[in-house]
């Protein structure tokens, strides 16, 4: 998440940071979740299963829905 950009960007020469690794080819996907290679919190389950989408995110670290508060 940490790479993701910023619309308070302060100045163009501002540098992102960089997810470790290189992109897999699309002819060669990993099996399960396709950033797990890459994902410094990668759990079991990454290597063998994509993850579901909840909640605006698809990543097993987070696939229990949101609880309500209150």
């Amino acid at each position: 998440m940490a790479a993701t950009p910023s619309l308070d960007l302060v100045s163009v020469d501002t540098v992102l940071p960089q997810i470790p690794g290189s992109m897999p080819s699309l002819a060669n996907l990993p099996p399960g979740c396709r950033f797990h290679p890459r994902c410094g919190d990668a759990l079991p389950a990454c290597r063998l299963t994509a993850p579901s989408f909840i909640d605006g995110v698809a990543c097993h670290l987070y696939d229990q829905p949101a609880q309500e508060v209150g």
